[in-house]
């Protein structure tokens, strides 16, 4: 409640919270809304509210906001691959990119460099 329920009326995008409705709807509510949402989501909510998250995610391309984040796309179909069996598996440049996004990631929210392990 509160300021959960006004930060999913603020900050995740209408479009995305009625995709996340729709699969609550169709699983009777079993979960709670946020849990809906897809890491592709991420990207869409980050650029939608930028300022507040410009410092901690912007580690893409230059350009729009949708491009200095557009990591989280390329992580996302990295995922897949690795989730679904059918898809393959990656190369060796998909587990160094994932590597080198998890040390962002980590060092943004620590403050500290991370070296992730092999």
């Amino acid at each position: 409640g509160g300021k959960a329920d006004a930060w999913w009326g603020e900050g995740v995008p209408s479009s995305t919270r009625e995709k996340c409705d729709l699969q609550r709807n169709r699983d009777n509510g079993e979960k709670e809304p946020h849990q809906y949402l897809s890491l592709v989501d991420y990207q869409t909510i980050v650029t939608n509210n930028w300022e507040l998250f410009k410092d901690r995610y912007d580690f893409g391309d230059k350009g729009k906001k949708a491009d200095k984040v557009s990591w989280i796309v390329r992580i996302n179909k990295i995922r897949q691959t690795t989730h679904h069996p059918e898809k393959g598996v990656i190369a060796k440049e998909e587990v160094a990119f994932v590597k080198k996004i998890f040390g962002l990631v980590s060092q943004k929210i620590t403050g500290k460099a991370t070296q992730p392990s092999n």
